[in-house]
């Protein structure tokens, strides 16, 4: 439901290390359609890249392995972080976003 996905989004952005993991892991299980609005809802925040680009990074693998589209728009705003070069989580955020919306 669209309760349960605004939860588990919540959890992404302003959860503990224990409740991120959890809403990681939920997040695949919803329909893909309502899987890739989340992402983009996610992925779209630079704010949330920023403060977790671990979390940024496994999203975007998960994305890729599950073959998601529709992000370009999303991860096209991620790519100038590859600039942040005194950030290396950042630049891996964001050539893995160049490499999936080349896709």
């Amino acid at each position: 439901s669209a309760e349960a996905a605004a939860i588990v989004a919540g959890h992404l952005r302003e959860g503990g290390h224990w409740a991120r993991g959890a809403a990681e892991e939920a997040l695949w299980h919803f329909p893909p359609a309502q899987t890739t609005a989340l992402l983009r809802g996610l992925l779209g925040r630079r704010e949330f890249v920023l403060e977790h680009p671990e979390v940024a990074s496994r999203l975007i693998d998960r994305a890729t392995q599950a073959g998601t589209t529709g992000l370009q728009r999303e991860l096209g705003s991620l790519a100038p972080l590859r600039f942040r070069f005194w950030n290396p989580v950042l630049v891996r955020v964001a050539l893995k976003a160049r490499a999936l919306s080349a896709r």
